[in-house]
């Protein structure tokens, strides 16, 4: 999953980040789908970049029930900041997808929506 926020000024940037910052520690707690999160800003542009991997598309769908994220979510849309995301999934092997070769391997995240 990536999600851009675009924050207009410096202050609101570093604002968004320190809200990340926090929502993200406890985030992380309440999901244990959530691999891994990592953020990071575009100061030119004045924009939140992060890109969150799962380990299903179930654990993607949990976010959903996480009281946190939905607070955060509803705060970034009362504060007016523009946002963007993006789910993108496995879609095979890198050299297949690339040089059309016919290698296959599982998705680099096998095994961590294992029970």
């Amino acid at each position: 999953m990536v999600t851009r926020f675009d924050c207009g000024t410096l202050w609101r940037l570093a604002f968004m980040r320190i809200v990340y910052a926090v929502l993200e520690s406890r985030i992380r707690r309440r999901l244990d789908g959530l691999l891994f999160i990592s953020t990071f800003s575009d100061i030119r542009s004045r924009r939140v970049i992060s890109v969150s991997a799962f380990g299903s598309l179930d654990d993607l769908y949990q976010m959903g029930s996480v009281t946190d994220h939905i607070k955060g979510a509803h705060l970034v849309s009362r504060l007016r900041f523009p946002t963007s995301g993006g789910i993108f999934p496995y879609a095979g092997d890198w050299r297949h997808i690339l040089f059309d070769l016919p290698a296959q391997s599982p998705s680099p995240l096998s095994g961590y929506a294992d029970p």
